[in-house]
């Protein structure tokens, strides 16, 4: 509640129950996933499932409150009036859809720190060494967005998403 849209809700929840995978990947964004496991891990303080990811996410979760994440966020100026980055809950990306000035969709959709991290940890990459290639990858990002207006949030994401893990390799080569 509250994370994801009513609609992008229903498609998460509809294709988990079909089993579309596709359509379950497609409802939600790597923020929303990340929120969803913070989430997950407060809510279930002992896993009513037992299995090696939540094993090793409550393993995890007990030496480490996340607090050191907040670097990956962005600077919630607009919305939180701070001038230092947060990771934080934040509306669902449908509701800055109806709002005139695009400063806080901007704010909102200033994720592509957690993207590359995501990408250089897939790629056994320590996140730490990419101050040097960060500014490369995140204009290779905004190459490959396709923006209609200031409202479509959903081609920067994916524009995000196109930045792999072996991009990152590659770039810390060059």
């Amino acid at each position: 509640m509250g994370l994801l849209s009513l609609s992008r809700r229903a498609e998460l929840l509809t294709g988990i129950e079909s089993r579309a995978w596709r359509k379950v990947w497609e409802s939600v964004t790597l923020p929303d996933l990340f929120e969803l496991g913070g989430q997950y891990l407060s809510h279930y303080k002992t896993a009513p499932w037992s299995s090696p990811v939540t094993v090793e996410l409550s393993a995890i979760g007990a030496l480490n409150d996340g607090s050191r994440l907040n670097i990956l966020g962005p600077i919630p100026y607009h919305s939180f009036g701070c001038g230092h980055p947060h990771l934080r809950l934040d509306a669902p990306y449908e509701e800055y859809e109806r709002v005139l000035m695009p400063d806080e969709i901007a704010e909102r959709a200033a994720e592509f720190k957690l993207f590359l991290a995501y990408r250089a940890d897939g790629g056994g990459v320590d996140p730490s060494v990419l101050a040097g290639v960060a500014e490369d990858l995140t204009a290779k990002a905004f190459r490959a967005a396709k923006m209609n207006d200031f409202r479509d949030w959903r081609s920067l994401l994916a524009a995000y998403s196109s930045v792999t893990s072996a991009d990152v390799k590659e770039a810390l080569t060059q």
